[in-house]
């Protein structure tokens, strides 16, 4: 409970003015569809709910760093054996 009133009182204010501010930039003309900037801001307000969801839940965490780091050794071990097996590796 204490997580999910923390997470309210100051973490709900930001993400609601970096939604706010993902709808203005949106609506200006000068950013074309085809923009990679313009695809970002679409992709984040599509996915406006499930990156909310840690707002509700205090068991989500805020980030994904600790799932990252454990993916990490999966292609740093591929690249490291790759060529283990050969005369020169």
């Amino acid at each position: 409970d204490e997580i999910l009133a923390y997470r309210q009182k100051y973490s709900e204010p930001i993400v609601d003015t970096f939604f706010n501010w993902l709808y203005e930039q949106r609506q200006r003309p000068e950013i074309l569809p085809s923009n990679p900037f313009s695809k970002a801001l679409s992709y984040s307000l599509e996915r406006k709910t499930e990156l909310k969801v840690f707002l509700s839940d205090p068991a989500v965490p805020i980030d994904t760093n600790h799932l990252e780091r454990a993916l990490r050794v999966i292609p740093m071990g591929r690249k490291n054996h790759l060529f283990c097996w050969t005369e020169l590796g």
